[in-house]
């Protein structure tokens, strides 16, 4: 039997659709941020029990949520991923408990702006997500079938980056690091460059570059805020 981590950085837009999904599982747990009204609307549809958790750390959302899981297998997601029919068969597969327990990982489909992008994907192209709920001294395994991960927009992606600029900022201030000019020019230029030339994501076209851009920005941000902090206006 399997308890589902779902991760929510204030993701309404994409939630629901990523729940539709995870209708095979037996337990559902949304950890991070989420809007009340948003949360009481959904529970009418899904049964799900929510964390409120504002790190942005995957890791160890995953961790604090690991002690609520009632079952011994762990599917760990973000809410903006979806489980497709050919995923969960083959999670499915894989639970039987007289075959020797592995972490499994998928390969990450990133779509952005209506785009599959091959080159800018926004973190490391494999990823785990099934894993038993004592994970210690097992190896990895690999999965057939692709996990899609998208963002519809924009809009959507750069409300979602401020957020995480925020939180950054935030955990700067309290070990007491002050930006300087090194940190408002060069990182976001470095960062861009390193994204446009090095992981070539300008062979993405439009869509890459506006990623791109929109990292070199997410750090730009991360230190604009911090800037502000110092001055209490933010």
């Amino acid at each position: 039997m399997i308890s589902a981590v779902v991760i929510s950085f204030n993701d309404e837009a994409y939630l629901e659709a990523c729940l539709k999904h995870l209708t095979f599982v037996h337990q559902i747990i949304v950890i991070g941020s989420l809007d009340f009204e948003v949360e009481q609307k959904l529970k009418k549809q899904f049964d799900f029990h929510f964390i409120k958790n504002e790190k942005d750390d995957l890791s160890l959302l995953f961790e604090i949520a690991t002690p609520h899981c009632q079952h011994d297998w762990i599917l760990g997601i973000e809410a903006n991923m979806v489980i497709s029919t050919d995923l969960k068969n083959e999670i499915l597969s894989k639970i039987n408990p007289q075959k020797k327990p592995k972490i499994y990982k998928a390969k990450i489909q990133f779509d952005f702006m209506g785009k599959p992008l091959k080159f800018s994907g926004y973190r490391r192209k494999w990823t785990a997500i099934l894993w038993p709920k004592n994970s210690r001294n097992i190896s990895l395994a690999q999965l057939n079938s692709k996990l899609k991960t998208s963002y519809l927009g924009f809009d959507i992606f750069s409300e979602r980056t401020t957020q995480i600029a925020k939180r950054k900022a935030l955990k700067l201030y309290t070990k007491n690091i002050k930006p300087n000019m090194i940190d408002f020019i060069w990182k976001p230029f470095w960062i861009l460059k390193k994204e446009c030339i090095f992981k070539l994501c300008l062979l993405d076209g439009k869509q890459g570059f506006v990623l791109a851009y929109l990292r070199a920005f997410t750090q730009l941000k991360t230190y604009l805020f911090l800037w502000l902090k110092y001055r209490n206006l933010e």
